[in-house]
């Protein structure tokens, strides 16, 4: 029996120029956001802590959603993001599309299935909590922009698979 499990971290590391409230990563309600002002430099915002728990080796998808919109008066320079499936090795950037001026509460979701050279496991997506060897970058630049701001409302892991004879999986769906 296929399933898919959609996964919210459970921590985020926002770099310089980034503000993102406690409420942010742990709020089950909508609409709370991380903000990154005009004129700001190139930062990232990092999430982790993503609880993927599972067992098999069936992984058929893994996308990636960022739920975003912004208030800039000209695009930004840099708006995108990746994944590292350890901390070292990352896959291709993804650029994020403009959703301007407010939010529409529309994800956009990005299928990094092929991006670990040997595939996904359930072990390149745990970690012993609250971390995760999942960890995904979104970055910033808005340099040229004179006013407002890039809105982050959510990051989320949605894995779609087929558990084999006697293999389990939890999911959950929280929004950041």
């Amino acid at each position: 029996m296929a399933f898919t499990g959609q996964f919210s971290p459970y921590m985020v590391t926002p770099g310089a120029g980034w503000n993102a409230p406690v409420s942010f990563v742990c709020s089950f309600s909508d609409d709370i956001y991380a903000t990154f002002a005009a004129a700001q430099a190139v930062s990232s915002l990092i999430s982790n802590g993503f609880r993927i728990l599972g067992s098999g080796t069936l992984i058929q998808t893994v996308e990636i959603g960022i739920e975003a919109y912004d208030t800039l008066d000209v695009a930004p320079d840099v708006f995108r993001m990746r994944e590292s499936w350890d901390g070292v090795n990352w896959g291709a950037w993804h650029n994020i599309t403009r959703v301007t001026p407010a939010d529409t509460n529309i994800t956009q979701w990005f299928d990094v299935t092929a991006e670990p050279p040997a595939g996904w496991t359930w072990a390149l997506l745990a970690g012993a909590f609250p971390w995760s060897n999942l960890i995904i970058e979104v970055e910033a630049d808005t340099t040229s922009a004179a006013a407002g701001s890039i809105f982050v409302d959510l990051i989320d892991v949605r894995v779609s698979a087929t558990p084999t004879a006697g293999a389990s999986a939890s999911a959950g769906d929280v929004l950041i």
